[in-house]
């Protein structure tokens, strides 16, 4: 059974509804502290429900290579794609998640947690919040997210490929005729 069509659109469909979450930039939408937790909530749960998709990937690609099914530079090129976006994606959610604990912090006050913390370490601690926090207050955030539409799209289109074959989506057939 091919568990990795059951795993793969879930994340996909989180991060693209993220991705579109950062092109709105409508004032009566993100002056609301909300609408930032909103969007943490979607980044990273798509990215940490990515793992699985591309595990059953990687199973499905070792499968393929030994029963000789797939062009293998085809599912090479998808399987790279897919890592990108992950990684791409994790990269993102990495700073959401810092500016997150920034946002704790500032509520629950954590003074006391950074004495117990070599002074180094709590200076370094509270730049990278700062630092967190002023990226993604910064209005072009819709770069990045274009950026995962963009690779999502391509890993989208060659998985379609690789499951509904060539001729079916003149998209995917684009995408395919880029690399190929």
């Amino acid at each position: 059974m091919n568990f990795h069509s059951m795993f793969v659109h879930f994340p996909i469909a989180l991060l693209m509804i993220y991705s579109l979450f950062e092109f709105v930039s409508f004032k009566f939408i993100t002056k609301y502290e909300n609408w930032f937790y909103i969007k943490a909530t979607f980044l990273i749960i798509g990215f940490a429900t990515a793992f699985p998709a591309l595990l059953t990937g990687g199973i499905l690609e070792d499968l393929s290579e030994r029963q000789g099914t797939y062009e293998h530079r085809l599912i090479e090129l998808h399987s790279t794609f897919a890592g990108a976006t992950t990684i791409f994606y994790g990269l993102i959610a990495f700073v959401y998640i810092i500016a997150l604990i920034a946002q704790v912090a500032k509520v629950r006050n954590y003074v006391a947690l950074l004495n117990f913390m070599p002074a180094w370490w709590g200076n370094l601690f509270q730049d990278a919040c700062q630092n967190c926090v002023a990226i993604i207050k910064r209005q072009y955030l819709w770069i990045t997210a274009l950026i995962g539409i963009i690779l999502i799209s391509i890993t989208g289109g060659l998985g379609g490929i690789l499951s509904s074959g060539l001729g079916v989506d003149p998209f995917a057939d684009a995408i395919y005729h880029l690399f190929f």
